[in-house]
């Protein structure tokens, strides 16, 4: 589905991605749903060509991001990390904190909201 060419002359990468991508315009609810209206409006009223392009363009940065995840740290491990933060910012840490607690919540026996909220309690304390 997904094919990556690498050009070394002029460093560039190109992604093609071949599967059936129907995407309609108009009709259905697509002309009342106040959601499919702002995104058409910020898409410059897009044309069904043009959306199937968006689409197929989104499909391939996914891709990218998944093969660079199973080459790099992992699919599993690049998602607990994101998780980490996640928790961090939700637990109420500053900027300035967040790699601190992240880095905490990956060494935790239990990464999960009561934990990140502990971390950061201890880092105001301090």
């Amino acid at each position: 589905m997904a094919t990556w060419t690498y050009d070394a002359a002029t460093e560039m990468l190109s992604g093609h991605l071949t599967l059936p991508m129907p995407l309609g315009a108009v009709g259905g609810s697509i002309g009342i749903h106040p959601t499919v209206q702002i995104t058409k409006a910020i898409l410059g009223q897009a044309d069904a060509k043009t959306l199937m392009q968006i689409a197929v363009s989104v499909g391939l940065a996914q891709n990218l991001a998944a093969i660079r995840a199973l080459v790099s740290e992992g699919i599993q491990a690049g998602h607990m990390h994101l998780q980490a933060r996640s928790l961090a910012i939700q637990a109420g840490a500053l900027e300035s904190e967040i790699q601190i607690v992240v880095d905490a919540l990956e060494k935790a026996p239990h990464m999960n909201l009561q934990t990140a909220k502990e971390i950061v309690a201890q880092l105001h304390e301090d």
